[in-house]
């Protein structure tokens, strides 16, 4: 993803030279990603406070715009559910959240101190995950940005916009969506802004600590890691298809 010959020496030079880039450990995604996986994926303290479409699991955002690629949520700080319902998870999203070596990826991990809170809907379908800056500075303070999860159910169906079913995503399976991001209560599907499935790569058994590739959705990051930079080595930054409709930005992937 991060081969262009145009703005990846600029990236560089951010990520040796800046020093609010908290994030200085750089892995490549390869078919021998077990020492990246490993500092990603550890067992919660305790797994049963952990809601179980995120348990034990290190996701794949792929197709997603943002400079994000690995996500683990088993290091959130967890707890129970009480009637009336309340935050039940709290954690940096600057740990066990990896960015893209690109200038795009470089700007997000220098961004102040992000915490996200975890809220679960009551049937267990949805789950709210709002992005917030804790900074005293009036530059940085932020409502947060609201950002759902949708838990793929069993009937549920999804295709591509040219009508393809997407046989890979399963019940239990996520779906990334926002509408607006700072209307937590706005869900007017015309209004929908931001949608995507993120991949289970691997999980990890807590008891064993071993750690477990999932074939099919591994194999496909790891080919589009690797495959031949194509179009993408013409746009700015590696990843900016901001001039794109969506179904382009969907080839574009």
């Amino acid at each position: 993803w991060n081969r262009s010959c145009y703005f990846q020496p600029l990236a560089n030079c951010f990520i040796i030279c800046c020093p609010c880039n908290p994030k200085k450990k750089v892995a490549r995604i390869s078919t021998d990603a077990n020492d990246l996986f490993e500092q990603l994926l550890v067992p919660p303290i305790d797994s049963s406070l952990v809601p179980e479409p995120f348990r034990n699991h290190l996701f794949w955002t792929a197709d997603n715009n943002a400079p994000e690629t690995l996500v683990s949520f088993n290091r959130f700080a967890w707890r129970k559910q009480v009637e009336g319902g309340r935050v039940i998870g709290l954690g940096s999203v600057r740990y066990d959240w990896t960015n893209d070596r690109t200038c795009f990826g470089c700007f997000f991990a220098s961004l102040p101190e992000l915490f996200g809170t975890i809220q679960v809907s009551p049937n267990g379908k949805w789950m709210l995950l709002n992005a917030t800056t804790y900074l005293s500075s009036s530059l940085f303070k932020s409502a947060g940005n609201y950002m759902y999860f949708y838990v793929v159910q069993e009937d549920d169906e999804f295709t591509t916009p040219d009508g393809e079913v997407i046989d890979y995503v399963k019940p239990g399976d996520l779906v990334r969506l926002s509408w607006d991001g700072s209307d937590p209560y706005q869900c007017d599907n015309s209004k929908l802004t931001y949608m995507y499935f993120p991949r289970k790569v691997a999980t990890i058994n807590e008891e064993t600590g071993v750690i477990t590739k999932n074939p099919v959705h591994f194999d496909e990051l790891i080919r589009r890691a690797t495959k031949d930079a194509g179009k993408r080595g013409e746009t700015c930054c590696y990843c900016c298809a901001c001039s794109m409709s969506g179904p382009e930005r969907w080839d574009f992937q």
